[in-house]
């Protein structure tokens, strides 16, 4: 047979390769095809015959198509991929005869009994954002330690959404306990956390009468939220790996951090100067509450992680410091009374900006 197309990248027969495309089209004969694979943009070598340039062969890897193609082996360029199950699946990317212009992140949880899914992440402007090899990145904090996750990907074409395809499944079990605020901004309360007691807090009201014994016990059924004091130790060991303030910018008011000049190697100076370790380091210490602090106070809620109390979207009040007076005020304890303000899902993360999608 002859396919006409400008960019093949590899065909299978029988776990070898065809030769590639020629004249823009392949010709294969006297074999079994049990997977082809047509992409897009593929940069043609030139090569140079008796002084005159010419463009190349494409030569097809054999490692370009497994034995047992899958869908996991398609790239961002992918037109067409047939494996030839016995259906008229020959590819995500390029559907409806219309370009894919984003793909949607979605997931789903052992609590909905993996049928029903969120959107999580919008990848918008594909081509810029991931590579040909189909790399993207992306961090979901707000996921619940102990909990079974499953995420997809499905691709969306002028409004129109294709096949989902899914991964498997994936955990995450944390120790610490999770602050994340506007942005994914987290801070974890490694040191000293407690909670020493849980309220939810119901809206009654007792009634006595003057014919009756005993009272009347009225309740507002939309009233119930949790309420619980927080505490722990605040230092800069809490945030070695730097996710809450990287140190470049620990010295910088959060309205010029833009700017883009780094004071670390600054600071660094100064510390060898004063004989400053990373375990007497005033300066340090004292920058690194300010951001805390600042965090705790700014008054926007906040998804609450815990291994032990789960997901909740609170509001910190009543901001408490208590300076070490054994260690020379270097570090101090803070505690907080946390108020859950909303349910703890996407749509509500999206609606404070804890996690955009």
């Amino acid at each position: 047979m002859t396919i006409p197309f400008n960019h093949v990248l590899a065909i299978r027969s029988a776990g070898s390769l065809m030769p590639a495309s020629t004249q823009n089209k392949v010709e294969v004969s006297d074999c079994m095809i049990n997977a082809l694979r047509i992409d897009n943009g593929l940069k043609l070598i030139n090569k140079t015959i008796d002084g005159v340039i010419s463009e190349s062969e494409i030569v097809p890897n054999a490692n370009n198509l497994p034995l047992n193609a899958t869908n996991s082996d398609w790239s961002v360029n992918t037109e067409f991929y047939a494996m030839f199950n016995g259906d008229l699946e020959a590819g995500p990317l390029s559907f409806f005869g219309n370009e894919v212009d984003s793909i949607m992140v979605r997931r789903t949880s052992n609590r909905k009994g993996f049928k029903q899914w969120e959107d999580v992440n919008l990848i918008e402007d594909i081509t810029s954002r991931i590579d040909d090899k189909f790399n993207y990145s992306f961090y979901d904090r707000c996921v619940e330690s102990g909990i079974i996750y499953r995420y997809g990907l499905q691709p969306i074409s002028q409004e129109k959404r294709g096949t989902l395809f899914q991964g498997g499944n994936t955990n995450v079990v944390y120790e610490d306990i999770f602050l994340v605020g506007e942005n994914g901004k987290q801070l974890k309360i490694r040191f000293n956390p407690n909670i020493t007691s849980i309220r939810k807090n119901i809206k009654e009201s007792r009634v006595e009468t003057i014919g009756s014994k005993y009272p009347y016990i009225t309740r507002n059924g939309n009233v119930g939220y949790k309420e619980f004091p927080l505490s722990g130790t605040i230092t800069h060991f809490m945030d070695t790996t730097e996710e809450f303030a990287p140190r470049a910018d620990i010295f910088i008011e959060d309205e010029f951090i833009d700017v883009g000049y780094d004071m670390s190697s600054d600071y660094e100076a100064i510390y060898r100067e004063n004989n400053l370790t990373p375990y007497n380091n005033q300066i340090l210490e004292r920058e690194f509450r300010e951001k805390v602090v600042d965090f705790l106070q700014d008054g926007k809620p906040k998804l609450f992680k815990s291994p032990t109390e789960g997901c909740m979207i609170v509001r910190l009040m009543d901001v408490n410091l208590t300076p070490n007076s054994q260690l020379g005020r270097l570090i101090c304890d803070f505690s907080c009374t946390a108020i859950e303000v909303d349910e703890y899902n996407l749509d509500n993360l999206e609606k404070y900006k804890i996690q955009e999608r």
